[in-house]
This record gives C-alpha cells, sequence and structure tokens, in this order.
C-alpha cells in the first residue's frame, strides 16, 4: 500500500489545530456537565457563543480532514521503489473503489544489477480503450538509462499477466485516465530475485544490430511466464535491421513492431510489421524493418493439455544484422507512354513506407500532341492510399518552364477521399512525396497512363493553377458532352493595384451546370496557406463543395477576406451532357463606415447598417454618424436588427451632436427592440465600435424626421397616461399601508389591555404572598 503524497506541514497544521480543538472541547464538556442541571436558556449569551463556535470549529476541523483523504484518494500514488525494496505493492488511486479522471500516475521499480523483477497483475478493471496501464522496461545503453513499453492493459478481461524483466532491468508503470468513466483501476505486486536462471528472467533487452548476423537469444520452452519477453532492436541511421526466424514453438506467439509506432499514443491502433502465431508454414522468415529500431514480443498462448515432446528447447529461433533500408525513393523521372501504363508505389509497398522521406518524381509524357484536334494527357488512378494523417502527404504539382506550381495534397485514407483519380493538364507532371519522423504506414500504389483527349476538353490556361490579379474580372468554363477526365485550378489573387494596408473582400459569384459524372464538384478552397489537403479534414470552415448530388446546376456567391483557390474534378467514363461554369468575382473594400454625415427626412425611414452588413462586420472599427433633422423636428430611430459580440462590440445612441451628449441607449449582444428612440432636438449621434477579437453580422438602424410638437404632445400624453398610472399605484399603496397600520394599532391595544389584565391579576397574588411571607417572619 503507497502513502499518498502530504506536506509534512499540512499534517503538522492539522494535528495541532486537532489537538487544540479537541482539548478545548474536553474542557467545555466538563462545564457543560457542571451546569446541567442550570437551563441551557439561563446561560450568558457570550457562553452560549463561544459553545456553539468551539462546536462548529470541531465540526469544521473534521470535515476537512475528511475531505483531504476525500482530495487524497484522487492523487497519484506515485513511488520509487529503490534497490533496497525487495517486494511492494502498487495500486491505482482509491483501489479498490473506483479511481479518478484525468489521471496520470507513475510508479517505477529500480534495477538492480544481477537481479530480475517479477511483476504480477493480481486485480485489473479500467475503461476500455480509454483508460490504461503501460509498462516500461528499462535498460542501460552508454552508461544512459533508458526505457520503452513493452505492454499495454486496458478494459478487465486480461487475465493474470506476470512480467520477468531481464536481468540487470526494472520497471516502469504508468497509469492514465481520460474525463469519462472510471472502475476499480488496478492491483499489483512486485519481488525481486537474486538467484536468476533462464526459466525465470528474460533475456537481455537491448541489442545493437551490426553487419554480422548474431542469434537473438529465447527463453526456454518451459518459461514459467504468460507475458513472455520483450526486445529492442537497433541500427544506425539510414539503415534496417533483418531479422530471420528459423523456428517457433507450438505455443509461442512472435511480434514484431516498428518501435516509433508501438510508442504512441495508447489509445491508437497499432498495426504490426510482422505476426505469427505457433508452427511456421515456410521457414526461415526474413523480415525487414523499415526504420532503425524495432520491438519484438514473445510471448505464450496457451499450455497444452497433453504437450508433445518439443523438437527445441527454446521458444524461438532468430538471428538478426544490418542491412541497407528497403525506403529508397522511386526513380526521378518516368516516361509515360500511350501503349502501357507505369505502376508506382511508396518505398517499401505493401509494407510500411520509412521515416523522413522526401521523394520526388516528374511523369513526362511520350508525346503530348496528336494533331491538330487531340492532345495526350497524364491520368493517375490510386489504387491503394493510407499515410499517417495530417503528418505523411502526397503533393501533386504541375511543372512549367522549370518551376513547380503546388495543386493538391493527398494525406489519410483513400476511403475518406472524394477522389480516386487525377489529371495533369499539361505534359508533365510532378509527384512529391514527404513524410515525418513518427508513425509510417502502408504507403500507396497507382497507376500513370496516358489518354487521347480532343483539344477542347482542356484547362484554361497553359499552367495550373490560372490565376487572377486584377480587381475584377468574369470569365466562362465550358466542357463538351465528351470529356471526361479533368482537373482545373483557379486562384484568385489580392489586385496588384491594392496596398498591403488596404482592406478588402473578394466575391465570386458562380454560376454552375454540373455534367452528373461519376467523380464530379466543385471546391472552394477559402484559405490556400493550408494548402488543398485530400481528404480535407484540416478546416472544414476552409471548404465548401459543390457536387451533383446536392444541385446539378445553381448560383452560389461565395466571399472571402483572403486569396482564395477554386478547384474542379472530373473523373467519368459515362458522359451525357455538357457542363458550364461562369465566375464572375471582384474585390470590395471592406471595414469603411461610409457617409457619417446622414440626413432625416419625415414620412421616409432611410437604413443605416453596419459596415458590410449582411456580411459581418470588421475588428477595430469606430464609426460616428451624426443624423440631422430639419429646424423644428426631432430624429426618431427603430433598431430592427443587432446581432454584435456581447460586451465586447456595442452600439451607442445620443442625444445630441457628440458622445458626450446624454445617452439614450447603449447596447451589446443579440436583442430585440420594441420601442423607438426619438432626440430631444434636431440631432442624434450613433456610434459602432468593435474589439479585436469575434464579429458578427451587425445592426440594421432605420431613421426619420418627426415633427417637434408631435413629439411634444406624444410624450406629454406618454407622460400623461405614467402619471395615470403612477397616481393609481399611489392610491393603492396609500390604502395598503394605511390598513396595515390600523390593524397593528388595533392589534397593540388588544395586547396591552390583555397585558395589563394579567399584570393586575399577578401583582394582587405576588403582593398577597410577599405580605403573608413577611408576616411569618
Amino acid at each position: 500500500m503507497l502513502i499518498p503524497n502530504r506536506s509534512p506541514s499540512h499534517h503538522h497544521t492539522i494535528n495541532e489545530t486537532r489537538a487544540l480543538l479537541q482539548n478545548i472541547s474536553r474542557r467545555v464538556s466538563i462545564a457543560v456537565m457542571e451546569i446541567a442541571p442550570t437551563s441551557f436558556s439561563r446561560l450568558p449569551i457570550h457562553f452560549i457563543t463561544f459553545f456553539t463556535f468551539i462546536t462548529n470549529a470541531i465540526c469544521a476541523v473534521r470535515s476537512l480532514d475528511v475531505g483531504t483523504n476525500r482530495l487524497d484518494a484522487c492523487k497519484c500514488r506515485s513511488a520509487n521503489f529503490g534497490i533496497d525494496v525487495a517486494a511492494g505493492e502498487l495500486k491505482s488511486p482509491g483501489y479498490p473503489a473506483s479511481y479518478c479522471n484525468n489521471l496520470n500516475c507513475k510508479y517505477e521499480i529500480d534495477a538492480v544489477p544481477g537481479q530480475t523483477v517479477h511483476l504480477s497483475i493480481i486485480s485489473f478493471e479500467t475503461e476500455l480503450r480509454h483508460d490504461f496501464l503501460e509498462i516500461h522496461q528499462t535498460f542501460i545503453f552508454a552508461n544512459t538509462q533508458y526505457s520503452a513499453r513493452i505492454a499495454t492493459l486496458s478494459g478487465k478481461d486480461i487475465g493474470w499477466p506476470s512480467f520477468a524483466s531481464s536481468i540487470s532491468s526494472g520497471f516502469i508503470l504508468k497509469f492514465v485516465t481520460d474525463s469519462t468513466e472510471t472502475f476499480v483501476g488496478f492491483h499489483a505486486r512486485f519481488y525481486r530475485i537474486n538467484t536468476t536462471s533462464l526459466t525465470n528472467s528474460c533475456p537481455i533487452f537491448f541489442y545493437e544490430a551490426t553487419g554480422e548476423d548474431r542469434a537473438l537469444p529465447s527463453p526456454p520452452i518451459n518459461f514459467a511466464y504468460f507475458a513472455g519477453c520483450a526486445y529492442m532492436l537497433n541500427t544506425s541511421e539510414n539503415y534496417s535491421i533483418k531479422l530471420n526466424l528459423k523456428s517457433l514453438a507450438s505455443k509461442a506467439k512472435f511480434t514484431i513492431y516498428e518501435t516509433e509506432n508501438y510508442q504512441a499514443p495508447a489509445d491508437q491502433t497499432i498495426s504490426p510489421l510482422f505476426e505469427n502465431t505457433g508452427l511456421i508454414d515456410a521457414v526461415p522468415k526474413e523480415i525487414i524493418s523499415r526504420t532503425n529500431s524495432i520491438l519484438i514480443q514473445v510471448t505464450v498462448v496457451q499450455r497444452e493439455l497433453f504437450p508433445i515432446k518439443p523438437s527445441n528447447k527454446f521458444l524461438f529461433e532468430a538471428q538478426f544484422s544490418r542491412t541497407d533500408s528497403p525506403c529508397k525513393c522511386f526513380p526521378k523521372s518516368y516516361i509515360i507512354r500511350i501503349d502501357r501504363p507505369t505502376i508506382l508505389s511508396s518505398p517499401g509497398f505493401p509494407l510500411e513506407y520509412c521515416d523522413k522521406l522526401d521523394c520526388e518524381t516528374e511523369f513526362q509524357l511520350d508525346q503530348y500532341s496528336i494533331d491538330s484536334t487531340h492532345h495526350n494527357t497524364i491520368i493517375v488512378e490510386i489504387h491503394k492510399f493510407n499515410l499517417e494523417h495530417g503528418s505523411d502527404f502526397v503533393h501533386f504539382l504541375d511543372r512549367s518552364k522549370h518551376s513547380s506550381r503546388h495543386l493538391i495534397s493527398r494525406t489519410g485514407e483513400l476511403s475518406t477521399s472524394r477522389n480516386r483519380f487525377f489529371t495533369f493538364s499539361g505534359e508533365t507532371g510532378v509527384l512529391r512525396m514527404i513524410t515525418d519522423s513518427t508513425v509510417t504506414n502502408n504507403g500507396f500504389n497507382m497507376t500513370i497512363t496516358a489518354m487521347q483527349k480532343k483539344d477542347d476538353c482542356r484547362c484554361k490556361g497553359e499552367a495550373q493553377p490560372l490565376e487572377f490579379s486584377s480587381s475584377t474580372g468574369m470569365f466562362s468554363f465550358n466542357l463538351p458532352m465528351d470529356c471526361g477526365f479533368l482537373d482545373c485550378f483557379f486562384q484568385f489573387n489580392r489586385p496588384v493595384t491594392a496596398s498591403d494596408t488596404d482592406r478588402i473582400r473578394l466575391i465570386v459569384n458562380i454560376t454552375y451546370t454540373f455534367k452528373n459524372g461519376e467523380e464530379e464538384f466543385l471546391e472552394v478552397l477559402t484559405n490556400i496557406n493550408n494548402y488543398n489537403i485530400i481528404p480535407s479534414h484540416i478546416n472544414e470552415r476552409d471548404i465548401t463543395i459543390f457536387e451533383p448530388m446536392l444541385a446539378e446546376s445553381g448560383t452560389e456567391e461565395v466571399t472571402n477576406d483572403l486569396p482564395m483557390m477554386i478547384w474542379y474534378h472530373l473523373a467519368s467514363d459515362i458522359n451525357r451532357r455538357a457542363a458550364q461554369f461562369d465566375f464572375n468575382y471582384k474585390w470590395k473594400s471592406i471595414c469603411e463606415c461610409g457617409s457619417l454625415e446622414l440626413e432625416a427626412k419625415e414620412g421616409l425611414w432611410k437604413q443605416l447598417t453596419s459596415p458590410d452588413y449582411p456580411g459581418h462586420y470588421c475588428n477595430l472599427m469606430k464609426c460616428q454618424y451624426l443624423i440631422t433633422a430639419p429646424q423644428g423636428y426631432v430624429v426618431v430611430a427603430n433598431i430592427t436588427e443587432l446581432a454584435l459580440e456581447p460586451n465586447e462590440d456595442v452600439l451607442a445612441i445620443f442625444d445630441g451632436i457628440n458622445i458626450t451628449d446624454r445617452r439614450i441607449r447603449i447596447t451589446s449582444g443579440i436583442e430585440i427592440f420594441t420601442d423607438l428612440l426619438r432626440s430631444t432636438a434636431e440631432v442624434m449621434t450613433v456610434y459602432f465600435e468593435t474589439d479585436i477579437s469575434i464579429t458578427n453580422k451587425g445592426f440594421v438602424l432605420y431613421y426619420t424626421a418627426e415633427n417637434a410638437s408631435a413629439d411634444d404632445r406624444s410624450s406629454v400624453t406618454s407622460e400623461l397616461g405614467e402619471s395615470k398610472h403612477l397616481g393609481i399605484i399611489f392610491c393603492i399603496l396609500l390604502f395598503l399601508v394605511t390598513g396595515i397600520v390600523f390593524g397593528l394599532t388595533c392589534y397593540k391595544q388588544k395586547k396591552v389591555f390583555a397585558n395589563r389584565r394579567d399584570h393586575w391579576r399577578t401583582s394582587s397574588v405576588v403582593g398577597f404572598t410577599n405580605l403573608s411571607h413577611e408576616n411569618s417572619s
């Protein structure tokens, strides 16, 4: 049982306070016993107050102690068992009651040279795939201690596994929980073995692979621990590890992981590089890693009821060495011919690719132009695709005159993508595969072919994307009925005439008619700094998709404050109709207050809106509008819509020519107005201010001029109505107060009369008794 971590000062303070209050409580109890015959109500008031204070203080200390224990149950009982601790127990916080959420507890059992640590899981129950117990084995390399995770436990049906460390190694346990359900937790024991043997100790954990073949030591066939043993094999950078598995016992399971994959977060699904249970069909089995480090787990899967005498004395027989990495990049260029396809696979496919890849290849058509009306084009068909999502990418680039322009990037899995095909518009195309230094997956396999097309089935412009840098423009893009494969990109940049300080917004009106192809869509990417990631899961707000299944034709308006890209994709063998797209774009100045001096007219309601309404207003705006009515008139305002960031963006109305005049109304957030706002003279000021963060639609305000005399009559009528209502309310309150005072007066007179009558009766008796007493004395 581990001792929870409490500071000595905390214990000292609590114990001293408890002792002091217990002493006071004991003395108070004695005093209370001495005065017990006396009625408690006749005690002095200061004594009662003091007694209540002491009682509450004692209860508070007890509650504090109980609360502290409750809080301690949720604290990590992390501990370090040094080399002088021969055995011990480890429990999750709160065990055997439920543990708490958001734990990250660490328990370390130090290694002792020449000894083995045996670890047994006695009880285990956690939330499956959410709360974990990770078991790490420590090892020494180059006089430095390292650790590697060798097992992860979660759920409840795990059996009662027992682990034996390598000689001179220890264990580190990490208990990690999330913020959802909780269960009983775990209970484990460990003890050290001084006398080690092959049956109760695992072989050395860490090995360095060189150019020479070395045997990997195996536990004997009668090894006593189901959890088996683990090994880590490392080699130099730019090399891989080759392992030849020559034999495997029928009751043994042999699993190999890329170390970096196995060390990934425990809630991620991990695919092994190799896995085999029982006898191997064809030996030797050669496995080559994709990285320079692998983790091997050898476990005992079952006890045979009628064991056959094994032919081998060990669970397995294997050799390992260093070898050249299979993750060499594909060729830097391919010639794409019309008569045969080209197959391109990621390095290492169909097994895992490697870390830190940067492989680029260029496709070059053997023949681009066929005749005056036909040309060839490069089409990529993706068959398999599985990369670490958001970390490893394949970039598609358009190469024109020795420079490459980025088109799209693929990541993740093919099943979550919208397209399997991609068509390059020119006679060349470039693919670039980039991976990071973490998890690796299976990679990709694709076919590159050349397809003949008519010249009217092509994208606009010589290179992709086609860029537009003017402040306004329009263009059309038409596809004939027999056009089936196309990927076209249109990029709208800031106008070359705009300065860096200009605040402008792009507005694109798109009128479209789709072909209703098998793979067809129009994608609007409003943040090209994120590139065009497929699947587009980086930020769904950056992507707008139009496709035939939603609407075969229509008109849409897209706005964006930054440069924008539009991608049209088509891949279809069945084409029965033509497609047409019309684009009309302009860059519009935004964040402008507009005219600040407004004129109100009688009988005419004019509109004042926040800047860029019905779009969102901008940050850091300060707009002050002055509305003026003719002489002898007042300004009347009606706010019909208000949607601002609460408490940060404000709309204020002032009765005068400046914001220092009397304030009529100030508002923020979302509000519905039911009354009109009037000035007392012919001017009204409207002030609108926003901060640097969230924006919204803003406001809509209508204003007009009203004759001041009509306004006065309205005010007088309103005031008379209000006065009438106030008079009625005043009369009701006066009546109630009078009734209450009268009732209290009558009640008091009756009570006084009754008291006097009782007083006369009581005084007579007492006086008579006293007189009798005096006479008797």
